[in-house]
């Protein structure tokens, strides 16, 4: 055994495992002390294997968007995450969900603009944040008019995660979106998932996304040690959430044009869509 991979599993038994399993407890009580959350995750319930059977496409914002045609997936179910707002196409696909997991939402710094003009392009779309993002979205009078669920992710993706990630309860907390997405569309029943723009390719100096970066992500100073370190987390995330879906027999594609990303098998995205 390496001595990374005896690091990995001293650290589940001896912090995460343990950590879990405070965290759920604390999460039990939390949600029968507090009524909003309790109604939250309560609402998250009417989405548990509604969409049993079904395929969806999951759409991140890597660069590669630019050489796929969006407009084929028209009638899918689809994910789009963060800023795919700013995606001309946007509105011509009309997407199921958006998932919006950026912690600038419950610090208050998220532009509300884009927000709103996700409301105005998308007005039928069901969102997807963060239970700690709710207070931001109410005081602002966002997407009254559309269905919102949240997600109370306080646990830790770890290695043999040992609990069902179930939206109606506590789920781990994410490193990037994508993963939230899969957790997501997991507990809906999706029995296929395919992944388009999810390019893995941050810690390269090269264009990052299919937009031009925003004032927020240029102002975003990170070292080459600390993309590293955040890819790092997010493979193992892909390959523990690939792992968790194989086992109730959930399959995961990557139709990704390129890109870094090896966890899932690739397929060619023109053979999947008309």
């Amino acid at each position: 055994m390496s001595k990374y991979k005896l690091k990995s599993q001293l650290e589940n038994f001896l912090i995460y495992h343990p950590y879990n399993f405070w965290v759920q407890i604390r999460s039990f009580f939390e949600t029968k002390l507090n009524n909003t959350l309790k109604t939250e995750l309560e609402n998250n319930k009417t989405l548990r294997n509604k969409y049993l059977g079904e395929r969806c496409f999951i759409i991140g914002n890597g660069p590669s968007l630019r050489n796929q045609d969006l407009i084929k997936l028209k009638g899918e179910y689809i994910f789009v995450t963060n800023n795919f707002i700013l995606n001309e196409r946007a509105s011509d696909i009309n997407p199921s969900f958006y998932c919006i997991i950026d912690p600038m939402i419950h610090n208050g710094t998220f532009p509300v603009e884009r927000l709103r003009d996700i409301e105005k392009q998308l007005s039928n779309i069901k969102l997807i944040f963060r239970y700690a993002s709710r207070d931001f979205i109410q005081k602002n009078s966002l997407f009254k008019n559309n269905d919102v669920y949240y997600l109370f992710d306080k646990a830790v993706l770890n290695e043999n995660y040992l609990f069902d990630m179930n939206l109606d309860s506590c789920i781990p907390a994410s490193i990037n979106v994508i993963l939230s997405c899969i957790i997501s569309a997991s507990y809906m029943g999706f029995s296929e998932i395919y992944l388009l723009g999810c390019d893995a390719t941050l810690f390269i100096p090269k264009p990052e996304h299919f937009y031009k970066s925003t004032k927020e992500e240029e102002n975003k100073k990170e070292s080459m040690e600390d993309k590293l370190m955040f890819a790092s987390l997010m493979f193992k995330g892909y390959r523990i959430l690939n792992e968790y879906c194989t086992k109730k027999g959930i399959k995961i594609y990557n139709a990704t044009d390129g890109g870094a990303l090896d966890v899932f098998p690739r397929v060619e995205y023109e053979n999947i869509v008309k």
